[in-house]
């Protein structure tokens, strides 16, 4: 089949911007690489974005990131999948839903594996030895 390149949706390419790259492309060799944080420095909704980008989808990463805001400045920093504001629990239910078949990363910002996979479904998690 051939080597799939992702292009990931950080640095300043917008959501919209990306599908158009996809659709001027038009390769099934260049896809999306979703991570549902990255969207948000884009200050994107990543629920809304994955499903702008999952016909286009050949991977995707969840992380989550604990913002904060002091007046007009923000700052962010990784925390457990679930206990921030990446809505991790909603994209994740969106991938399985729209993206079956585009392996999912977890990127985990912790050391605790318990809390880590605490809001997903048994049958969903993956055991850590």
């Amino acid at each position: 089949m051939g080597v799939i390149l992702g292009i990931g949706n950080r640095g300043g390419l917008s959501t919209a911007e990306l599908v158009d790259v996809l659709k001027r492309v038009d390769s099934p060799f260049v896809r999306a690489s979703f991570c549902n944080a990255e969207v948000m420095a884009m200050l994107e909704d990543p629920v809304q974005a994955l499903t702008e980008l999952a016909p286009h989808a050949s991977g995707i990463t969840l992380k989550d990131w604990c913002i904060w805001q002091e007046g007009e400045t923000s700052a962010h920093d990784g925390c457990a999948l679930g206990q921030g504001q990446a809505k991790v629990s909603e994209v994740y239910e969106t991938a399985r839903r729209l993206c079956a078949k585009s392996p999912i990363t977890l990127e985990i910002a912790t050391l605790s594996p318990v809390q880590t996979f605490a809001s997903l479904e048994e049958e969903d998690a993956v055991a850590l030895t």
